[in-house]
C-alpha cells in the first residue's frame, strides 16, 4: 500500500499553484461579508481556458414553484439536434460559483458528448440554505424534462453531472426522481462533496490542502445545513443508492474529498449500481478548472462525455451486475 506522501503526491504541473496558500480555499473571516468572498472567489474561478465555440448558448429564466426566478444556460454544439441531454450543477460548496464559473466546463462537455447541456444557478448559502440549492435544480429539472420536444430531446435521454457540491446536488436529485417516471438514465459525477462531517482520512491528512482546506469544507456544510451539521436526507452515504442509473465517478488523488469519493464507489458497488470510477493521479480539488496547467481537465470531460453518451445510447441488458467488475481506472 502507497504511504500518505505517495498516495496524495501532486502533479509537477501543479505543484507552483498547490505551494501557494492563496490557491487553496480557506475558512474567509467573520467579518468579511458572503458577497466579498463570493466575488474573489468567482473571479478566481473564472480565471481559466475559455471553452470551444458552440452552435448556440442562450439564458432563459423559469419561475420555480415558489414563486423565484431561476437562470438557466443552454449549451447546443451545433445545428443538427442533439437527441441527447445533460443538466449540470455547479460546485463550489453549495456557497460559490455561478454560470459563469463552469462555462467552460459545460461548453467542453457539451462538445465532446454533442449533447444538449443545461447549467443551473440555483441559490446559494448562507442566505438560501438546505433544501433551497436542490429544490432549485429539481425545478430545473422539471423544466428540461417538461421540454424535450421543444429541446429535441426524447424522454429518458437525459444525465445529470456536478462537480463537488454540485455532484452532491446530482446524487441528491436522481435519488428524489425515485419511481417517477422521467429519471436520469445517467451521472457524472466529478470529486463529490458528500461528508458533513469531513472525517474521512484524506480529509484530516489533506486538511491544509492543497486546493480545499478541512476548515473551508466544515465551512461550506455550515453554511449549507447550519451549525449541527445535519438535515434528513442530506447525509447521501447513508441512503439506498441502488436505485441510481449508470455513474461515472471522477476523483482527484491530492483531493481531501478522495476518501469521500472512494466510499461512494464502494457503497453504489455494493447497491450494483453500474459504476466506472476514475482517480487522476496528481490531481487537486477542482482541477477541471486548470486547464490552462493540465491536460487533465479536458481528458477528463472527454472521458465523462463518452461515459454519458455510452450510457445513454446503451440498453442495459441482463448481466448488469457484472459492469461491477471493472477495476477502478486511472487517469495518469
Amino acid at each position: 500500500m502507497k504511504n500518505a506522501v505517495d498516495r496524495y503526491s501532486i502533479d509537477p504541473a501543479l505543484r507552483a499553484l498547490a505551494a501557494d496558500p492563496r490557491a487553496t480555499a480557506r475558512r474567509p473571516p467573520a467579518h468579511v461579508p458572503i458577497d466579498k468572498v463570493r466575488e474573489a472567489a468567482n473571479s478566481a474561478m473564472c480565471r481559466q481556458p475559455a471553452g470551444p465555440a458552440l452552435f448556440r448558448v442562450w439564458d432563459e429564466v423559469i419561475v420555480t414553484g415558489e414563486g423565484a426566478e431561476l437562470s438557466l444556460r443552454f449549451y447546443r454544439p451545433d445545428a443538427a439536434a442533439p437527441h441527447l441531454g445533460i443538466m449540470f450543477l455547479h460546485g463550489g460548496g453549495f456557497t460559490l460559483g455561478s454560470l459563469d464559473t463552469h462555462d467552460p466546463q459545460c461548453r467542453s462537455l457539451a462538445r465532446f458528448s454533442n449533447s444538449l447541456v443545461v447549467s443551473v444557478d440555483y441559490r446559494l448559502a448562507p442566505e438560501h440554505p438546505y433544501p433551497a440549492g436542490l429544490e432549485d435544480c429539481r425545478a430545473a429539472w422539471d423544466r428540461v424534462t417538461a421540454g424535450g420536444d421543444e429541446l429535441g430531446i426524447c424522454s429518458g435521454r437525459w444525465a445529470i453531472a456536478g462537480d463537488s457540491a454540485g455532484a452532491n446536488l446530482a446524487l441528491s436529485l436522481a435519488l428524489g426522481t425515485r419511481g417517477e417516471l422521467e429519471r436520469p438514465a445517467a451521472l457524472a459525477l466529478f470529486y463529490p462533496f458528500l461528508d458533513p462531517g469531513c472525517d474521512s482520512p484524506s480529509a484530516h491528512q489533506l486538511k491544509e490542502g492543497p486546493g480545499l482546506s478541512r476548515d473551508a469544507m466544515l465551512w461550506f456544510w455550515e453554511n449549507y445545513l447550519g451549525p449541527q451539521r445535519h438535515a434528513p436526507g442530506a447525509e447521501l452515504l447513508k441512503r439506498d443508492l441502488s436505485v441510481l442509473p449508470p455513474t461515472s465517478l471522477f476523483l482527484a488523488a491530492a483531493d481531501p474529498l478522495v476518501d469521500e469519493g472512494l466510499a461512494l464507489a464502494q457503497a453504489l458497488r455494493e447497491g450494483h449500481v453500474p459504476l466506472t470510477c476514475r482517480i487522476a493521479q496528481g490531481m487537486v480539488h477542482g482541477f477541471l478548472h486548470l486547464g490552462a496547467l493540465t491536460p487533465k481537465a479536458d481528458e477528463t470531460l472527454r472521458l465523462a462525455a463518452f461515459d454519458l453518451r455510452g450510457a445513454l445510447d446503451a440498453t442495459l441488458g441482463p448481466d448488469r451486475e457484472n459492469l461491477n467488475d471493472l477495476p477502478t481506472e486511472r487517469i495518469r
